[in-house]
């Protein structure tokens, strides 16, 4: 009896989940409108200033992806994009992590910043 049960309810169970079919509504545009690029406003974390390696500076600025995006949105009509960045005198900005070495497959980091190379005479 309790065997004969147990298959009813198995079989409930696999009906009433195939029984139920989503609907979808099919979505149709109306004709005339079209997508305003023109306003583009960024606003988060460190993520979106473009904080990358262990601190916030200049290189790591320029490959945000606010401005990622915004390059994007003014190939399509979109407005000027105007982003705070580091001077080029400034540019190491917090400076930023880098391996230094492995120590027993631990990495050892140092604190790094962009070496600016000056041509030999």
């Amino acid at each position: 009896m309790k065997r004969r049960n147990l298959y009813i309810g198995v079989a409930l169970a696999i009906l009433s989940i195939t029984a139920c079919k989503p609907t979808l509504d099919e979505y149709t545009p109306t004709a005339g409108t079209k997508a305003d690029f023109s306003k583009y406003i960024a606003i988060g974390n460190s993520l979106s200033a473009g904080y990358a390696d262990g601190g916030l500076y200049l290189e790591g600025q320029k490959v945000a992806f606010p401005l990622l995006i915004a390059e994007q949105l003014q190939k399509v009509g979109g407005g000027e994009f105007k982003s705070p960045f580091f001077s080029e005198e400034q540019s190491n900005g917090s400076g930023y992590l880098r391996l230094k070495a492995l120590v027993n497959g631990q990495p050892v980091t140092e604190t790094g910043y962009r070496q600016i190379s000056l041509p030999l005479s």
